[in-house]
């Protein structure tokens, strides 16, 4: 029997528990849920650390040193994994490089695509995975990872309500929540100048997909469902590195 550190998807791990059959899959999830933890445990079962490639940069060239990767023989065994976290992230030069690889699949290797957004890969890429979808885990899961932690009830029922099932969001600073709700506040709040101005200051901010996603997650879990909407066409086009991040922002504060 194989034995599993991460938590929950009991689903999947029954599917894989004969092995890896396919030469593509296609992990589908929302943000932050665990498919990248999975995809990499998974891996490690059934390939040997130096002959997994793990992709996490989106240029031409990475993906050009993935298929170098792909077409060389295993060194420590029978199989040679290729994992692609965020895969959506790809620019579609990156994308049509990797399907030369999807379209000329070798018995020995398999590429993993893990994505929060399918929608933004290419239909031809979509179309030679064999999708698996990863659903939010229960309260239940959330409880035994928050089990050691020492939170009361309320704060692990708050959390469990502000990650939406997404383990990822567990280990949240709630002082950063309360700054970022505390910060959204005072924008809507604001006249459209200031929201301009820090328009501006967000577009240089590194922190800002987080900040957005806090955003989305705390007034879900407050209920506040109007501005939800814009949040997350928001956050869909700063997910895009080659979108303009600042004028997204600024028709963002024009809709508040």
């Amino acid at each position: 029997m194989i034995m599993w550190n991460t938590l929950g998807f009991i689903s999947q791990k029954n599917f894989f528990k004969s092995g890896i059959h396919a030469h593509a899959y296609l992990f589908v999830g929302q943000e932050m849920i665990g498919k990248k933890t999975f995809a990499l445990e998974l891996a490690g079962k059934y390939a040997d650390s130096s002959d997994m490639f793990v992709m996490t940069s989106h240029d031409i060239d990475t993906v050009r040193s993935a298929k170098q990767f792909l077409s060389r023989t295993a060194l420590n065994g029978s199989r040679k994994i290729l994992v692609v976290d965020n895969a959506d992230n790809l620019s579609e030069e990156a994308q049509n490089a990797l399907l030369k690889a999807l379209e000329e699949p070798s018995a020995s290797t398999t590429i993993i695509l893990i994505s929060a957004r399918p929608g933004a890969l290419l239909p031809t890429i979509v179309s030679r995975c064999q999708s698996i979808e990863f659903s939010a885990h229960s309260q239940k899961v959330i409880n035994m990872y928050l089990q050691e932690k020492k939170l009361s009830a309320e704060q692990k029922d708050f959390l469990y309500q502000f990650s939406n099932g997404s383990i990822g969001l567990l280990s949240v600073d709630f002082t950063k929540i309360k700054e970022y709700a505390m910060e959204y506040g005072a924008l809507v709040k604001a006249d459209i100048s200031k929201r301009f101005d820090v328009a501006k200051q967000l577009a240089e901010d590194e922190s800002l997909s987080q900040k957005v996603l806090y955003w989305m997650l705390y007034l879900r879990t407050k209920r506040m469902y109007t501005p939800l909407a814009g949040l997350r066409e928001l956050y869909s086009t700063i997910s895009h590195p080659q979108f303009n991040r600042r004028l997204a922002l600024e028709n963002f504060m024009l809709s508040l």
